[in-house]
């Protein structure tokens, strides 16, 4: 893995062009695949959802000569029916080849950077809090930790469990 790793960086050092973009139409089934792999079922309810013209889901990626090297989503909903609706990062993915390279980084600006362009006051996400590089990459990037956005009036059959290794996280852009 460090030889790949390595191979990924000095890939990068000869100034290869890292393609940052929200998927359009045309992407959605290698986008699909390099999700889902050789899982069906998973691709097939990937490629329906894909097609419902959700103007609240964007689903990011990068490519580096044409091939998806990450990927990830923001989107619009609400964790609890009381909470308000925010916009949330999800499913950061980059190939284990590419990670060390700034790629989270860049997926991460560009989630931002639409989020700043829909309007929205901030961007949240969960994040492992044992998954440091991630945490050290969202701190450097303007994230701080918030309290779980669940109303402090919810009863404890409404409000969600929350896994105990979760970090709730928002970048405030405006």
């Amino acid at each position: 893995m460090p030889l790949m790793r390595a191979c990924a960086r000095r890939f990068i050092a000869r100034r290869a062009p890292i393609d940052y973009r929200i998927a359009q139409k045309e992407d959605m089934e290698t986008l699909g695949r390099f999700l889902h792999g050789e899982d069906e079922t998973a691709f097939t309810l990937f490629m329906e959802e894909s097609f419902t013209c959700n103007p609240d889901v964007f689903r990011l990626l990068a490519r580096v000569r044409g091939a998806i090297v990450a990927s990830a989503t923001i989107s619009k909903h609400q964790l609890t029916a009381d909470a308000p609706e925010d916009w949330w990062l999800s499913g950061l993915y980059v190939l284990p080849t590419w990670r060390g390279c700034g790629i989270g980084a860049g997926m991460t600006e560009l989630a931002l950077q639409q989020t700043c362009d829909l309007g929205q006051p901030a961007l949240k996400l969960i994040v492992n809090k044992n998954n440091v590089p991630a945490v050290a990459l969202y701190v450097k990037l303007g994230f701080y930790e918030i309290p779980p956005p669940f109303p402090k009036s919810a009863s404890s059959a409404e409000t969600p469990a929350i896994d105990p290794h979760a970090l709730f996280m928002e970048n405030r852009i405006r």
